[in-house]
């Protein structure tokens, strides 16, 4: 599949698109596979292409925060695992927009997952929210908190506006602070308990 270094790669960041045997820049073939590693020449990022399809390959931005989080809580549901990758990886992309309505769902799969509230078609976004600040799981000075990612995400879906970085930061915060409140796992003499913020 060598041979295929004579065709046109598209960049995943911008839209040109390089002949990989133009001889500038380096290319880097994984061993025993058919991707290689190029530059692009006009944005100056590295792409991850199949050799085979010229097929991008998305490469998965690490996030820190999200690092640290997974060694301090043990979350079963792969739902919450997922979206919780989502949400770091959007904010570390710098999509904030999406992190936010990332933020939002999650809310929601952390509340049925608790058993907080049974999942309905006709319950809505603010009854789910209310349930969860009656539930325990959320001590009442972060009440005001947690409305941010109801009503952030709510303007993000329903209005013509964009989120920015310092909101999405603010989300980041009260998303953080509800994960380690309800996930975060304390080892005692012979058995683990959930802590709760209380």
């Amino acid at each position: 599949m060598k041979d295929r270094i004579n065709d046109y790669f598209p960049c995943a960041w911008c839209p040109q698109s390089r002949y990989l045997n133009d001889g500038i820049g380096e290319l880097f073939c994984f061993e025993d596979t058919d991707t290689i590693a190029w530059k692009c020449n006009n944005c100056n990022n590295v792409n991850l292409s199949d050799l085979v399809s010229t097929d991008i390959k998305v490469l998965l931005v690490y996030s820190q925060k999200y690092d640290q989080l997974k060694r301090d809580v043990s979350i079963a549901a792969t739902d919450i695992i997922e979206l919780t990758e989502n949400f770091y990886r959007c904010e570390s992309l710098g999509f904030y927009t999406a992190a936010i309505m990332v933020a939002r769902k999650l809310i929601v799969h952390i509340i049925i997952d608790k058993g907080i509230s049974k999942w309905s078609k006709k319950k809505n976004f603010t009854e789910y929210y209310e349930d969860f600040k009656n539930s325990g799981y959320v001590g009442k000075e972060w009440f005001e908190k947690l409305d941010l990612i109801r009503d952030y995400g709510n303007r993000e879906n329903h209005e013509i506006s964009l989120g920015t970085k310092e909101v999405c930061s603010e989300v980041e915060a009260v998303l953080n602070h509800i994960l380690r409140s309800i996930y975060t796992m304390k080892i005692t003499k012979n058995k683990t308990t959930t802590l709760l913020a209380n």
